[in-house]
C-alpha cells in the first residue's frame, strides 16, 4: 500500500512505535520503583539475588539474557498472531479539510521540522567541535574520561563494574544523592553549552573573491583603447 498522506504516515509511524514505547515506558517505570523505593522487600529480593548471582560468578548469563528476552518475544508475538489476538495496523482515511486548516497543519509541521532539524545540526556541529578541538580544554577533558574509561574496562574486573551499576540504579533517586546529581547535570549541560560549533562556510563566502592582477588590468585597458581608436587616414 502507498501512502502518499503526511498524515498517514504519520499515523503509521505511530502505530508502528507504540510498542517499543510501550516497552520503554515499562522498563523506565520498573527502573523508577526500584530506584525510589517505592516497593522496599522487591529492592531486597533483587539485592539479595544479584549478591548471589556476583558471589557464584554467574555474570556471563546476564549478557545472555538480552537475547533471550527477543526470543521470548517473538515467540509471544508468533503466539498472538496463530491466535488472532495480534492487532493489526490501521491507518485511517484522509480527512477532507479546508484549505486554511490544511494551512495551518502544513505550517505546524513545517515549524516542527524546521526546529528539530536546527537542534540536531546544532549538536552534530557541537560534536565536530568536539573532536576537531574547537575548544581544547572540553577536548582534552573528554580524552582523559575516554582514557579512563579504556583503563576501566581493560583492567577492573567485570563484578566490580557491575556492583557500580547496581550501586547506581538503587540509590540514584534517593534524596541523599539529589544534590550531587543536579550539580553533575549542571555542569555537563554548561560544559555542552562552552563548546563551539565547528565553523560553517556560508554561501556568500563559498567563492572567494579573485583579486585582480593590475598588470592583466592595464593590458586589459591599452587593449581596449587600441580598439577604439579612430582610424586615421
Amino acid at each position: 500500500a502507498k501512502l502518499k498522506s503526511l498524515s498517514q504516515n504519520f499515523y503509521l509511524l505511530r502505530d508502528i512505535t507504540e510498542p517499543l514505547i510501550d516497552v520503554a515506558r515499562f522498563w523506565s517505570n520498573t527502573y523508577s520503583t526500584i530506584s525510589t523505593w517505592q516497593e522496599p522487600w522487591i529492592n531486597m529480593l533483587l539485592i539479595l539475588a544479584n549478591a548471589y548471582i556476583v558471589y557464584a560468578d554467574l555474570l556471563q548469563y546476564i549478557l545472555g539474557f538480552v537475547p533471550l528476552y527477543l526470543v521470548f518475544t517473538i515467540l509471544k508475538l508468533r503466539g498472538m498472531k496463530e491466535s488472532g489476538q495480534l492487532p493489526v495496523l490501521y491507518i485511517p482515511k484522509k480527512k477532507k479539510r479546508t484549505i486554511i486548516e490544511r494551512y495551518k497543519t502544513t505550517k505546524y509541521r513545517y515549524n516542527f521540522l524546521k526546529t528539530s532539524v536546527y537542534k540536531l545540526n546544532l549538536n552534530l556541529l557541537k560534536a565536530r567541535g568536539l573532536l576537531t578541538s574547537e575548544d581544547t580544554y572540553v577536548t582534552n577533558m573528554f580524552i582523559k574520561i575516554l582514557l579512563i574509561v579504556a583503563f576501566v574496562l581493560s583492567f577492573v574486573p567485570w563484578w566490580i563494574m557491575y556492583v557500580g551499576i547496581l550501586f547506581q540504579v538503587f540509590t540514584s533517586n534517593l534524596e541523599a544523592r539529589q544534590k550531587n546529581k543536579g550539580k553533575v547535570r549542571d555542569f555537563v549541560i554548561n560544559v555542552w553549552e562552552r563548546i563551539p560549533h565547528s565553523p560553517l562556510l556560508l554561501p556568500d563566502d563559498s567563492i572567494p573573491k579573485k583579486e585582480k592582477d593590475p598588470k592583466s588590468n592595464s593590458s586589459s585597458q591599452l587593449q581596449e583603447s587600441h580598439e577604439t581608436k579612430p582610424k586615421t587616414d
